[in-house]
């Protein structure tokens, strides 16, 4: 079974993200994040799972756009959001709309990538910086057939094709990486 026939079949990795959320032991990226942050960029949330940094960046200021495959948790999502007076398409990620934004956040979804290059190919050209868990840090899960480990210097080489540099971010560990050719500034 593909990742994607997984991710469109299962309520079970619904339920997984909802307990990995309530139990507190889901870390707190967005806290780390927010320390480096500028205010209101716009994100492009790829695999936003059922909204927690989503519905989070935006109580922050930020313009989010949610890319999801089409699942019951991209569905869970999508009533969050709605019930938090914030509705939103949640995109495919195969079928994004033309955007530019300033930052691609992609949590806990990397490694649930068979081909990186095929899945964010025609977006990373696009950022100036992504953020992304420390890979080499959030190793303890993940075991399921849908997870591609990859060493850390895959990773940095995956990301270098693309101009794109490391740098971490506080405690849990971030990974933000950045272009400056590809830079904006916010006015």
């Amino acid at each position: 079974m593909s990742s994607a026939a997984f991710f469109a079949a299962t309520t079970g990795y619904l339920y997984n993200l909802t307990i990995w959320e309530a139990s507190g032991n889901r870390p707190r990226y967005v806290d780390t994040a927010l320390l480096t942050l500028p205010a209101r960029i716009t994100i492009l949330g790829y695999g936003c799972g059922i909204g927690i940094d989503t519905i989070a960046l935006r109580a922050h200021g930020h313009t989010v756009i949610p890319a999801e495959l089409p699942s019951p948790h991209a569905d869970f999502a999508h009533w969050r959001m709605a019930h938090l007076g914030q509705p939103d398409t949640i995109h495919d990620p195969d079928d994004l709309p033309d955007l530019s934004p300033d930052l691609l956040w992609i949590i806990d979804t990397l490694d649930r990538l068979a081909d990186p290059h095929a899945g964010l190919g025609h977006v990373l050209p696009q950022v100036p910086a992504v953020i992304i868990e420390d890979m080499a840090q959030s190793r303890r899960h993940g075991r399921q057939g849908f997870h591609h480990h990859r060493p850390y210097l895959n990773i940095a080489a995956f990301f270098a094709q693309y101009d794109l540099h490391p740098h971490r971010l506080g405690k849990p560990q971030l990974l933000t990486w950045t272009c400056t050719a590809r830079r904006r500034s916010k006015a």
